[in-house]
Protein backbone atom coordinates (compact mmCIF):
# COMPACT_ATOMS: atom_id res chain seq x y z
CA UNK A 1 0.00 0.00 0.00
CA UNK A 2 2.60 2.44 0.66
CA UNK A 3 4.25 1.84 -2.75
CA UNK A 4 1.04 2.73 -4.51
CA UNK A 5 0.74 6.15 -2.13
CA UNK A 6 3.83 6.73 -2.59
CA UNK A 7 3.76 6.84 -6.81
CA UNK A 8 0.20 8.71 -6.41
CA UNK A 9 1.82 11.59 -4.60
CA UNK A 10 4.38 12.38 -7.26
CA UNK A 11 4.12 15.97 -8.49
CA UNK A 12 2.71 15.77 -11.94
CA UNK A 13 4.43 19.62 -12.16
CA UNK A 14 8.04 18.58 -11.31
CA UNK A 15 8.19 15.29 -13.87
CA UNK A 16 6.75 17.90 -16.94
CA UNK A 17 9.48 20.50 -15.28
CA UNK A 18 12.35 17.25 -15.85
CA UNK A 19 11.26 16.42 -18.88
CA UNK A 20 11.39 19.73 -20.73
CA UNK A 21 14.59 19.98 -19.07
CA UNK A 22 15.24 16.46 -20.70
CA UNK A 23 14.10 17.74 -23.83
CA UNK A 24 15.93 20.92 -24.27
CA UNK A 25 19.27 19.04 -23.39
CA UNK A 26 18.33 17.18 -26.37
CA UNK A 27 17.45 19.85 -28.41
CA UNK A 28 20.47 21.45 -27.91
CA UNK A 29 22.94 18.34 -28.43
CA UNK A 30 21.04 17.70 -31.47
CA UNK A 31 21.65 21.02 -32.56
CA UNK A 32 25.14 21.15 -32.15
CA UNK A 33 25.61 17.82 -33.94
CA UNK A 34 24.03 19.08 -36.58
CA UNK A 35 26.35 22.27 -36.46
CA UNK A 36 29.22 20.09 -36.73
CA UNK A 37 28.09 17.56 -39.27
CA UNK A 38 27.39 20.96 -41.66
CA UNK A 39 30.78 22.09 -40.81
CA UNK A 40 32.51 18.95 -41.67
CA UNK A 41 30.03 18.35 -45.14
CA UNK A 42 31.06 22.45 -46.46
CA UNK A 43 34.78 21.32 -45.45
CA UNK A 44 34.68 17.99 -47.79
CA UNK A 45 32.65 20.49 -50.67
CA UNK A 46 35.66 22.46 -50.03
CA UNK A 47 37.73 20.04 -50.55
CA UNK A 48 36.11 18.46 -53.96
CA UNK A 49 35.63 21.49 -55.38
CA UNK A 50 39.73 22.61 -54.83
CA UNK A 51 40.82 18.81 -56.73
CA UNK A 52 37.67 18.99 -59.05
CA UNK A 53 38.72 22.31 -60.75
CA UNK A 54 42.09 23.58 -59.54
CA UNK A 55 44.63 21.30 -61.54
CA UNK A 56 42.79 22.53 -64.63
CA UNK A 57 42.10 26.07 -63.91
CA UNK A 58 45.47 26.40 -62.87
CA UNK A 59 47.02 24.74 -66.00
CA UNK A 60 44.51 27.14 -67.93
CA UNK A 61 46.68 30.00 -65.80
CA UNK A 62 49.92 28.93 -66.70
CA UNK A 63 49.00 28.59 -70.56
CA UNK A 64 47.53 32.10 -70.65
CA UNK A 65 50.76 33.22 -68.77
CA UNK A 66 53.07 31.08 -71.28
CA UNK A 67 51.56 32.96 -73.98
CA UNK A 68 52.10 36.71 -72.33
CA UNK A 69 55.56 35.73 -71.75
CA UNK A 70 56.25 35.26 -75.51
CA UNK A 71 53.98 38.43 -76.45
CA UNK A 72 56.12 40.58 -74.28
CA UNK A 73 59.28 39.87 -76.10
CA UNK A 74 57.99 41.44 -79.26
CA UNK A 75 55.67 44.14 -77.30
CA UNK A 76 54.30 46.83 -79.55
CA UNK A 77 52.52 44.91 -82.16
CA UNK A 78 51.11 42.34 -79.42
CA UNK A 79 49.92 44.82 -77.10
CA UNK A 80 46.04 43.50 -77.81
CA UNK A 81 46.78 39.92 -77.64
CA UNK A 82 48.71 40.44 -74.12
CA UNK A 83 45.44 42.41 -72.73
CA UNK A 84 43.47 39.09 -74.07
CA UNK A 85 45.69 36.88 -72.44
CA UNK A 86 45.85 38.98 -69.30
CA UNK A 87 41.98 39.01 -69.08
CA UNK A 88 41.79 34.91 -69.77
CA UNK A 89 44.39 34.87 -66.45
CA UNK A 90 41.69 37.11 -64.59
CA UNK A 91 39.05 34.69 -65.28
CA UNK A 92 41.17 31.34 -64.22
CA UNK A 93 42.11 33.49 -60.70
CA UNK A 94 38.45 34.88 -60.12
CA UNK A 95 37.33 30.94 -60.59
CA UNK A 96 39.95 29.70 -58.37
CA UNK A 97 39.45 32.56 -55.16
CA UNK A 98 36.26 30.73 -53.72
CA UNK A 99 38.42 27.06 -53.78
CA UNK A 100 41.43 28.72 -52.03
CA UNK A 101 42.72 28.75 -48.35
CA UNK A 102 42.75 31.96 -46.33
CA UNK A 103 46.19 33.03 -47.45
CA UNK A 104 46.65 31.92 -51.07
CA UNK A 105 42.77 33.72 -50.86
CA UNK A 106 44.05 36.74 -50.22
CA UNK A 107 47.29 36.98 -52.93
CA UNK A 108 44.62 35.73 -55.74
CA UNK A 109 42.13 38.90 -54.65
CA UNK A 110 45.34 41.63 -54.67
CA UNK A 111 46.61 39.57 -58.14
CA UNK A 112 43.39 39.78 -59.01
CA UNK A 113 43.03 43.46 -58.87
CA UNK A 114 46.41 44.71 -60.16
CA UNK A 115 44.87 42.33 -63.06
CA UNK A 116 41.49 44.55 -63.37
CA UNK A 117 43.70 47.61 -64.13
CA UNK A 118 44.77 46.66 -67.58
CA UNK A 119 40.47 46.23 -68.33
CA UNK A 120 40.41 49.73 -69.67
CA UNK A 121 44.19 50.47 -70.20
CA UNK A 122 46.49 50.79 -73.10
CA UNK A 123 49.73 49.49 -73.48
CA UNK A 124 52.53 51.34 -74.53
CA UNK A 125 56.39 51.69 -74.71
CA UNK A 126 56.35 55.15 -73.19
CA UNK A 127 54.13 57.48 -71.17
CA UNK A 128 52.33 59.72 -73.69
CA UNK A 129 50.88 63.36 -74.04
CA UNK A 130 48.00 62.86 -75.38
CA UNK A 131 44.45 64.36 -75.91
CA UNK A 132 42.17 64.96 -73.02
CA UNK A 133 39.93 62.13 -74.40
CA UNK A 134 42.02 59.62 -75.41
CA UNK A 135 43.40 59.29 -71.69
CA UNK A 136 39.99 59.58 -70.36
CA UNK A 137 38.87 56.31 -72.36
CA UNK A 138 41.77 54.25 -71.18
CA UNK A 139 42.45 55.76 -67.66
CA UNK A 140 45.76 54.33 -67.90
CA UNK A 141 48.87 54.01 -69.78
CA UNK A 142 50.68 50.77 -68.61
CA UNK A 143 54.27 50.81 -69.76
CA UNK A 144 55.97 47.38 -70.69
CA UNK A 145 57.54 47.25 -67.42
CA UNK A 146 54.39 47.00 -65.42
CA UNK A 147 53.60 43.99 -67.61
CA UNK A 148 56.68 42.15 -66.60
CA UNK A 149 55.90 42.89 -63.40
CA UNK A 150 52.53 41.25 -63.66
CA UNK A 151 54.04 38.96 -65.52
CA UNK A 152 56.15 37.96 -62.55
CA UNK A 153 53.52 38.00 -60.06
CA UNK A 154 51.64 35.63 -62.23
CA UNK A 155 54.77 33.33 -62.10
CA UNK A 156 54.56 33.41 -58.20
CA UNK A 157 51.07 32.95 -57.83
CA UNK A 158 50.80 29.81 -60.41
CA UNK A 159 53.89 28.48 -58.11
CA UNK A 160 52.23 29.15 -54.85
CA UNK A 161 49.16 26.98 -56.58
CA UNK A 162 51.76 24.21 -57.48
CA UNK A 163 52.88 23.78 -54.35
CA UNK A 164 49.21 23.80 -52.63
CA UNK A 165 48.55 20.91 -54.82
CA UNK A 166 51.61 19.02 -54.18
CA UNK A 167 50.02 20.03 -50.35
CA UNK A 168 46.76 18.18 -50.85
CA UNK A 169 48.20 15.06 -52.72
CA UNK A 170 50.04 14.65 -49.72
CA UNK A 171 47.58 14.88 -47.34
Amino acid sequence: MSIMYSFHTVDISSLADWCSIVGVIIALGTLLFALIIEGEVSSLTRKVLFNTRMISLKNNLDASSSKISKLLKDFAPNSKMILKEISICKGCIEGMINKLPTKEKVEAKRLKKQLNKYSKSKLVTEKTNRCFLIRWYYKTEILEDECWETYTDLMYFSKLIDNLIEDKKIL
